[in-house]
């Protein structure tokens, strides 16, 4: 598995813990971009082979046909031209093609990326009203946090072992 596939299935498992419809939605849309590469290569190597198939036929016939050039019949010949010219130009589509899929899906995973970004804020935001107490960020807290003897004993406590 390739590290693209394991940042995408990562992210994938990120944004199946957001519980919205956009969530959803997100991941369906990778899913379907991911299903269609594979479709995609699938048929590229169908392609690729054929092209193969093609020009090992015209070697074959090349070398041990001892007529080769001056072959009355070119019929075979053509259709192996035929053949693997095709399948080249199929390779050469499914290329791009597979280009645009990987545009499509970095696109997605980066809309992932976002969307899990903005669930993670929102949960610490979340966590921050329940919390009691009053707002961390307050001036008068940090010094009344560090004046605190629990604070002030908590590195000794640490150090020598005690419990």
């Amino acid at each position: 598995m390739s590290e693209h596939q394991k940042d995408t299935d990562f992210l994938r498992c990120l944004i199946n813990y957001g519980d919205t419809e956009e969530h959803r939605e997100l991941e369906n849309r990778i899913a379907q971009v991911q299903r269609d590469e594979r479709c995609v290569r699938r048929v590229a190597l169908a392609a690729a082979l054929f092209t193969l198939a093609a020009l090992v036929g015209l070697v074959y016939t090349a070398i041990l046909d001892e007529s080769f050039p001056y072959d009355q019949s070119p019929t075979v010949i053509t259709i192996l031209c035929d053949m693997g010219l095709a399948s080249l130009i199929c390779l050469a589509g499914f290329a791009v093609l597979l280009v645009v899929y990987r545009i499509r899906l970095n696109g997605l995973r980066e809309e992932c990326r976002h969307s899990v970004k903005s669930l993670i804020e929102f949960q610490l935001n979340k966590s921050r009203v329940m919390a009691p107490g009053h707002d961390r960020s307050d001036p008068a807290d940090a010094e009344i946090a560090r004046r605190s003897p629990v604070v002030a004993d908590f590195p000794e406590k640490v150090g020598s072992g005690e419990r």
